[in-house]
Parts: C-alpha cells; structure tokens; sequence
C-alpha cells in the first residue's frame, strides 16, 4: 500500500474539502493548514474506498488533527495498522510540523 501511495502522488490527486473539515457551526473558509492536511488525506482516501472505507478530518488545533476512520474500517482489525503506517506515515511526509494525529473513534 505505502509504494502505492507514494506514485499516487505523483499522479496528484483529485483534490477537494470533505465535509467534515469544516465545522458544522461555522460558515468560515479553512485554513491553509486543514486544506494541506486534507490534500493529503486525498492520497489516502482512493485505498480505503476501494474496500468500503474512508476517513475524515474530524477536527484541527494547532497543528494537531484529530481523525475517523469510517466505512469498513471500522471494527477492522487492520485499521489502527492503516491508521498509523499509512495515514499517519503521508500526513508527516506531506507535513512536516503536524503534531499530534489522534484516532477519534
């Protein structure tokens, strides 16, 4: 999986904002921040869909982002390999002074 994501970049992905990225309370644009992370989460995204997955940006502070795996991952006994071989692994390579990435189940 993680070869894969890394040609994928090359390719450059679709990009666009989720939903979830944006607070349901807020009308507000995101940041350059949310938008970079969610830039990356799209790298991601096309692997997890292919088996009934996905996941969302749940939430950001300060450079730490909190995130949920939905779809068939969860309840997936590889998910929290997913979530930190392969999310976690992009996020960092892509941005470097992320902080903290937390699993919100």
């Amino acid at each position: 999986m993680f070869g894969i994501i890394r040609k994928k970049k090359k390719e450059g992905p679709a990009r666009g904002l989720s939903s979830a990225a944006r607070s349901p309370s807020s009308d507000r644009e995101p940041t350059d921040f949310e938008r970079r992370v969610e830039s990356a989460l799209d790298r991601v995204r096309p692997y997890l869909q292919r088996d009934g997955g996905n996941v969302e940006l749940v939430q950001v502070a300060g450079n730490s982002v909190k995130l949920r795996l939905v779809g068939h991952c969860v309840g997936c006994p590889s998910s929290q390999m997913t979530l930190q071989f392969g999310i976690e692994r992009v996020l960092r390579e892509e941005i470097p002074e992320i902080g903290e990435i937390i699993a919100s189940w």
